[in-house]
């Protein structure tokens, strides 16, 4: 409930020509355990696209790509 995300970065990012913005941050869900937040949003005319992941602090970043990288976006 009062775990807030820090952004530490942010950065443009283009899947299947639409542009959109990939926000990094870092949360602490309880006191023992730190996570990385990667979120991901694209406006279309028609759509809003949000995709987010939540992984360990030093957790594979290859797994977030490949998560990411599965969606196929119109």
């Amino acid at each position: 409930e009062t775990a807030k995300i820090k952004e530490v970065g942010r950065k443009k990012v283009t899947v299947n020509g639409l542009s959109g913005i990939e926000v990094t941050g870092t949360m602490s869900p309880n006191p023992k355990e730190k996570v990385t937040a990667r979120t991901r949003v694209f406006a279309t005319k028609d759509h809003l696209y949000h995709m987010a992941a939540f992984v360990p602090v030093g957790g594979s970043t290859k797994v977030v790509d490949q998560f990411f990288g599965s969606f196929k976006l119109k």
